[in-house]
């Protein structure tokens, strides 16, 4: 017995699916192959967001070159058939145990913390592997895991958000391992979303791993031994599929919705989930072939713990080479730092200047700020023109202000100080820098949010500055009043998609500062496109068949996004940005 008990708190080692055959793989073989049926998310305890969501969900979005290398995210990577090899990571002077590495064959190599170290900031970027530390309960352990892509939960659409969050347990008895998940998520889930999955030891260590896939994502570089075997990550035109769309069905023209209740010959509402069908008080109200009840489908549910709060005072984060990432007060600062001094996109609004000053100072000890961009004329980015371009002293040179020539006459439209005004400005096509040893780039991107945003590049670095054309925390903000359109903001996106390159399996590579909220990737950036791209083809097809404003509003046609990026009010909340993307849609 005690061998057993010694045995019961070690996980490392090869383990394989329980449940024999070839790949060993057991309670998910629904899933393999080409998936579940559209509209089966029977026992699924998932909101009418993410109902809507899958029910437009086509396999032809997988189509798109942006999505061809998406790996298996960590909410379902151990759900896929094949091996499993965990190893230990020891520090080399004090024999600690720092991590265990979680190497499998259809997802990504996983870093599990064992040293007690912090959760990153909110706004640090987010993998499909997550950010994950673990401790011991008894017998378990425990690992919890943040900063997630977005990724999918089913193959049929049913997906997680990048707000989702992820609880594991893994328990050991004698030769076999059990993992037990709870996904919870505010924008799609109304309760948690559990699932298991066995192991056994596989008494030939990596095989598994070598045969399908390689271990550590290696292998010999030849057939079935080579690294990436199911993951080549060489984009091919699948499907032609016109620039500018997104493979997604229109409400209500998916005919194959109701393909698994009729399949089983089961009620739709039962088929369709929501954490109300998960108990038996669901059940007895269901009559065998009976119509659809019409009650409320979602459960009270208790409130969520909250994510830890990052501290109110400022932030840096390293992105990539020589540029930082400032978050004060909710605005983003993007700051290049390097031998000849410093370089800040949007300042923000005057009243956290004093504050971005202190935290360059402590990036940039003794540097001057040689250069500010303006990516657009709002208030909140060049609000802090004239504290940052003054110097910490009266004889220090004046920093120069670059900015698209739209703002600058939309700056001194509005009566600002000369001090918030651009002292360069450019009318067309690209301004090119060059400062500490790296080529910049300032695109103009027309029309976007409004006539006169930019995009700025660094080059060396490989990070793109976004201004508004890209948000995280909310729908674009598109002014129309000053040029800005629903089309203008798609092309910039594909624009800094086009500037975007992954380091592995469609992310990481070149870093992407939004306007607010995290870092992201070349794979978030497309996810925000196709979100952007979906609404307006959505509202397009309901103006084609004669819907009114009120009409579309009333359907709430982006009901799937709203709880991701809605705002309360203003004019990124639901009904606003309706109204602006139909508006912007009416006048073609």
């Amino acid at each position: 017995m005690a061998s057993v008990a010694l045995a019961q708190n070690e996980v490392s080692g090869d383990w394989d699916q329980a449940g024999g055959g070839i790949f060993g793989f057991q309670e998910e073989f629904i899933d393999r192959g080409g998936g579940p049926d559209l509209g089966d998310y029977a026992g699924l305890p998932i909101n009418d967001a993410l109902r809507y969501k899958a029910s437009l969900y086509s396999p032809s979005w997988l189509t798109v070159p942006e999505h061809q290398c998406l790996p298996h995210p960590a909410t379902y990577e151990y759900r896929s058939p094949g091996g499993l090899s965990i190893v230990k990571e020891y520090d080399p002077v004090t024999q600690r145990l720092v991590a265990y590495r979680f190497y499998g064959s259809y997802g990504l190599a996983r870093t599990v913390w064992m040293d007690g170290r912090p959760h990153p900031p909110a706004n640090a970027r987010h993998t499909y592997e997550g950010f994950s530390t673990g401790r011991w309960e008894g017998n378990r352990l425990a690992v919890e895991t943040t900063h997630l892509k977005a990724g999918f939960l089913r193959r049929n659409g049913i997906a997680h958000s990048d707000r989702a969050r992820m609880l594991e347990y893994w328990v050991r008895h004698d030769d076999y391992l059990t993992l037990v998940t709870a996904v919870d998520d505010p924008v799609y889930l109304d309760e948690p979303f559990v699932r298991s999955t066995d192991f056994r030891v596989d008494p030939r260590p990596n095989t598994r791993l070598a045969e399908f896939g390689g271990f550590a994502n290696g292998g010999d570089g030849e057939g079935f031994g080579a690294s990436d075997v199911f993951y080549k990550c060489i984009p091919t035109e699948e499907i032609a599929i016109d620039r500018g769309r997104v493979p997604s069905f229109m409400p209500g023209a998916n005919e194959n919705i109701d393909m698994f209740s009729k399949r089983h010959n089961i009620p739709l509402d039962a088929a369709l989930g929501g954490s109300a069908t998960l108990y038996p008080e669901y059940a007895a109200r269901l009559k065998p072939n009976s119509a659809a009840p019409t009650a409320e489908r979602s459960a009270a549910r208790a409130p969520r713990p909250p994510l830890p709060a990052d501290p109110p005072a400022a932030t840096s984060l390293h992105v990539a080479g020589q540029v930082w990432l400032l978050t004060i007060g909710g605005h983003n600062v993007a700051v290049q730092v390097g031998n000849e001094g410093v370089l800040v996109v949007n300042p923000g609004p005057e009243e956290i200047a004093d504050a971005v000053s202190a935290e360059i100072a402590k990036l940039a000890p003794g540097k001057r700020i040689r250069i500010i961009v303006d990516t657009d004329d709002d208030i909140a980015h060049i609000g802090g023109n004239a504290k940052l371009a003054s110097g910490a002293t009266p004889r220090e040179q004046r920093a120069a202000v670059f900015a698209h020539e739209n703002t600058a006459l939309r700056i001194a439209a509005a009566g600002l100080s000369d001090r918030h005004s651009p002292t360069d400005t450019f009318f067309r096509g690209t301004r090119e820098l060059y400062l500490n040893d790296e080529p910049i780039e300032i695109i103009h991107v027309p029309s976007a949010t409004s006539d006169g945003d930019v995009l700025v590049y660094f080059r060396k670095s490989d990070v793109v500055v976004t201004g508004s054309a890209l948000e995280d925390l909310t729908y674009p903000i598109i002014r129309t009043a000053d040029g800005g359109t629903v089309n203008g903001t798609l092309e910039a996106l594909n624009h800094i998609l086009d500037l975007t390159i992954a380091e592995y399996r469609a992310q990481g590579g070149t870093m992407v500062i939004p306007n607010r909220g995290r870092i992201y990737d070349e794979g978030d950036v497309a996810e925000y496109r196709d979100m952007l791209t979906i609404i307006r083809d959505r509202v397009q097809d309901a103006i084609g068949k004669g819907s009114t404003l009120e009409q579309v509003q009333a359907a709430r046609l982006a009901r799937d996004y709203d709880g991701r990026y809605a705002a309360t009010t203003g004019p990124a909340s639901a009904n606003e940005f309706i109204a602006t993307v139909y508006r912007g849609s009416s006048a073609k």
